[in-house]
């Protein structure tokens, strides 16, 4: 899912990296929110023939995907544009970054990444060519071979499962 929006109307809190906190110990909405992202939002103890298998592949010395990652005050960009999201305390280092409202709603994991103007390509090209058919709804229909079908039935995988998760039954 792509979504399009003017810097300046971009909430400071539309994509998080931090398990969420609350001063007072009793407050349910924010231990359920919790919850939620620990259960759906965290990178777990990293799997070598995913995470440390770069280019050709070539044997890496650390995760692919940046975990564990520093603490961060601020959301800003690294020196390729990548974004780096807040994440102030070290039990952070390991939530993927999500959208609150699109966790809780969908119920399941949600990788939410700002796209910066050094970014946009790993997004729109790089992304869309590495879907393999490894996925439960994929695995089904094996007799998808071709990208171009496997995103046609992902596409329609993810609309059923929204609109399943956003119905009021």
């Amino acid at each position: 899912m792509v979504v399009w929006c003017e810097t300046h109307t971009i909430p400071d809190d539309a994509i998080m990296a931090e398990l969420l906190r609350s001063d007072h110990s009793n407050d349910l909405f924010t231990q359920a929110c919790r919850s939620y992202v620990e259960r759906f939002q965290l990178h777990g103890a990293c799997n070598p023939e995913r995470c440390f298998k770069g280019p050709g592949e070539r044997v890496l010395d650390h995760c692919k995907y940046g975990f564990p990652f520093k603490s961060e005050e601020y959301d800003r960009p690294d020196e390729s544009m990548r974004m780096l999201y807040r994440k102030r305390c070290k039990e952070d280092s390991r939530v993927v970054p999500y959208n609150l409202v699109l966790l809780l709603l969908m119920g399941a994991h949600v990788n939410i990444q700002r796209v910066t103007s050094g970014g946009w390509e790993f997004t729109f090209i790089y992304l869309p060519t590495t879907i393999k058919p490894d996925y439960g709804f994929l695995k089904k229909n094996t007799y998808l071979k071709t990208l171009p079908q496997q995103m046609c039935l992902m596409t329609t995988y993810l609309k059923s499962t929204l609109t399943d998760q956003m119905s009021f039954k």
